[in-house]
């Protein structure tokens, strides 16, 4: 089988690589055919169940009414067996209890096969399999030679076939906080629960959760699926296998940079308190406020480029992050690969690093940016703010360079159009572009569609700012809240100011009269250019106040953001190409095939 040569190849590299040079499994389905066992699964079935389970005891009173007659008949003719005619009563039993636990004995008996062939005559590596019973009584000397032989211990969780041995469908949590908290194991113990009881692809969710419930170190164990052995996912338990010896050291290397990191934050903030008043107020006051940035923001920048400086010097010069590092490299570039590996949820981290969410964004009032993304209020339609960052920027007047207006927010789809799904090839012009990890549930991509684009006012954006919610609205009497760096301060009193114009205009063509509706249209500006209106507008008269249909939920963050800005330039500028009138023809001449 080349799938099982391949498997055992990469374990005999994953092993080598973490020193292991034993692994131990233990489970259930290595306990033989005890009569007692026999009888405990006999007790629990009907007479003529009994006897279509064991033809071979010919002459059992399955229907005694005292049962200690026909369990004395079956321990005085059990010996007389052969092990093959016991396995086969025992298989029968199972079978007939019901399709539910056949299924399950006939994973669990693939499953310790392969295992077997998986770890048997691989070099430098002693494979042991055993019941519960014989961990019993050699699990403690198994233990305390750990630390001269790398072991990795493997256990079934179902012990139920061992019930004269204590056995339970719990048992193996209780053999994993054996090895978890025993001394003698030291840091050469490694650690994985092996179970049919939970599905391929489920490991992780149901890893984090037991760990969670029963207190154990995560990093100290992981859960494989025994369904993967017994259907031939030879190289999906491989995968997991791989992930149970990176677990620990993982977790060594992040606890070990995060100690850097915190030797590096108590440098930086040392050297940013050593700052004098001169340069503080060069760098961070009057810089800040000629670009309109927040001042905790600079203080952060300069925080960071201490930080990296002295992190990375420390890391580099650290025998353990090297050591470490070599051994995550070594055993991580093993290919191993399965069509239903463990779910990552690292795109949740990489989702948190490309976005900020609209209630991190409004309840700091941060400033309007490119990426920025804005919603349709009421409504479910997104769009993304694509704009010059320099020219978004507010200057300490509370105005933009060259005054601008307007940008464009393009349309942002959680699926294209039909027609539109050859628009992501890119020959077609670039048309539209990827939002990798945007779906907020399931990280999955939107798309901006270039074309569907609007020239946006900036006036109606702007309010957005001021907003807890992100709304867009504005009234002649708000505070402007406090955070506020002092450009969009500056920014808040001009917007009110032309509020105030906006609706004396309204109160005027209302006076006239006119309908309120139309003096409405007529007095507000629109939100977008273009026959009908995006955003759409409305006056609240009895509290002086001026809102449109759309609210700021969230941003893609630089430098992610800039290329969609790239992006939507190149379709800018696309060029106009003469028709291709041999288009057709063309595509025929290259199917033709060679003669």
């Amino acid at each position: 089988m080349p799938d099982l040569e391949e498997a055992k190849r990469d374990v005999e590299r994953l092993l080598t690589v973490r020193g292991i040079s034993r692994v131990v499994y233990v489970d259930d389905n290595f306990a033989g055919f005890s009569v007692e066992e026999v009888l405990a699964r006999l007790d629990v079935v009907s007479p003529g169940s009994r006897g279509k389970a064991a033809p071979e005891l010919a002459g059992i009173p399955w229907d005694a009414p005292d049962e200690d007659v026909w369990k004395a008949k079956v321990r005085a003719e059990w010996d007389e067996l052969s092990n093959a005619s016991r396995q086969q009563i025992f298989q029968r039993i199972v079978l007939e209890r019901s399709a539910e636990t056949a299924s399950q004995y006939r994973i669990d008996e693939a499953a310790a096969s392969r295992m077997g062939s998986v770890f048997s005559d691989l070099t430098g590596l002693e494979y042991r399999a055993m019941p519960l019973a014989e961990w019993q009584t050699s699990g403690s000397n198994l233990l305390e030679t750990s630390r001269e032989y790398g072991t990795l211990f493997l256990f079934d969780l179902n012990f139920e076939n061992e019930s004269t041995a204590g056995g339970n469908n719990k048992t193996g949590w209780g053999l994993v906080q054996e090895v978890l908290s025993s001394e003698a194991a030291g840091e050469n113990a490694v650690c994985g629960l092996v179970t049919h009881l939970v599905d391929k692809g489920q490991e992780q969710e149901e890893w984090l959760r037991e760990s969670s419930d029963r207190l154990l170190p995560k990093e100290k164990f992981l859960i494989a699926s025994k369904i993967r052995l017994s259907e031939d996912d030879v190289q999906g338990f491989v995968h997991m296998l791989k992930l149970t010896v990176l677990n620990k050291p993982c977790n060594q290397l992040a606890r070990k940079v995060a100690e850097i990191l915190g030797n590096s934050v108590e440098h930086a903030k040392q050297e940013v308190l050593k700052m004098n008043v001169f340069d503080f107020e060069d760098v961070v006051a009057r810089s800040s406020k000629n670009e309109g940035v927040w001042e905790p923001d600079t203080l952060f920048r300069l925080f960071g480029i201490f930080v990296r400086e002295v992190a990375r010097h420390q890391a580099a010069g650290d025998e353990q992050v090297n050591t470490l590092v070599q051994t995550l490299r070594q055993t991580s570039h093993i290919a191993t690969s399965s069509v239903e590996e463990p779910k990552s949820t690292s795109w949740k981290i990489r989702r948190q690093e490309l976005y900020e969410t609209g209630p991190h964004l409004n309840g700091f009032h941060m400033p309007i940016e490119l990426g920025d993304i804005f919603q349709k209020n009421p409504g479910e339609k997104k769009y993304i703010l694509i704009g010059q960052p320099c020219d978004l920027m507010v200057r300490p007047d509370g105005k933009r360079n060259w005054e601008l207006s307007h940008v464009f927010l393009a349309r942002v789809y959680q699926k294209l159009p039909g027609e539109d799904q050859i628009a992501k090839d890119p020959r077609r012009y670039g048309m539209v572009c990827e939002l990798p990890y945007f779906g907020e549930g399931d990280g999955m991509p939107w798309y901006v569609r270039f074309p569907d684009f609007h020239p946006v006012s900036l006036f109606v954006l702007d309010m957005c700012v001021f907003q807890d919610d992100g709304s867009a609205s504005i009234g002649v009497g708000d505070e402007c809240p406090g955070i506020v760096i002092p450009a969009w301060r500056a920014r808040h009193e001009k917007m009110k100011a032309k509020a105030g114009q906006l609706l004396v205009r309204y109160q005027s063509l209302v006076a006239a009269p006119m309908d309120a509706g139309q003096a409405r249209d007529a007095a507000l500006p629109r939100s977008s250019l273009g026959e009908e209106a995006l955003f759409s507008s409305s006056i609240n008269a009895e509290r002086d106040r001026i809102q449109y249909g759309c609210k700021r939920v969230g941003r893609l963050c630089y430098p992610a953001s800039s290329e969609i800005l790239h992006r939507f330039l190149s379709y800018w500028a696309r060029a106009a190409l003469d028709h291709d009138f041999a288009a057709q023809a063309y595509a025929l001449m290259q199917e033709v095939p060679d003669q």
